[in-house]
């Protein structure tokens, strides 16, 4: 048996992106549940008139040292109930240029998978 659930919400100003997908696998007597999120959001958007404005690029690269990326792994086992968990989280920020405007974008990706017995019918 697979199961697929997949969400790709915006809000109504179109400054966030949050996509949503869960997977759960039975085979044999194992159960696999994953969940993979992607959270996107703009933090800030400057407008460069000309390349050579570098005012406003360094007032970015000086907003850009606050958010340093992160990278965490959390394991689990639940030896009463069988379960085994992983969890891996990035965050940090990246930059975008689209026509005029340099936008700062943070990100958050997480994924998580557990392992359990199935249950018998």
């Amino acid at each position: 048996m697979r199961q697929l659930l997949f969400k790709n919400l915006t809000n109504w100003n179109h400054n966030k992106r949050d996509i949503f997908v869960q997977e759960t696998i039975a085979k044999g007597d194992i159960l696999a549940k994953t969940t993979r999120r992607c959270i996107y959001f703009i933090k800030s958007k400057v407008r460069i008139n000309d390349p050579s404005d570098l005012k406003n690029l360094a007032k970015v690269k000086l907003d850009s040292d606050k958010y340093k990326k992160h990278f965490h792994v959390l394991k689990e086992k639940d030896s009463i109930t069988g379960v085994d968990k992983l969890m891996c989280k990035v965050a940090g920020t990246l930059y975008a240029m689209v026509n005029d405007y340099l936008y700062c974008i943070v990100f958050i990706h997480t994924f998580k998978i557990s392992f359990s017995a199935a249950e018998q019918k």
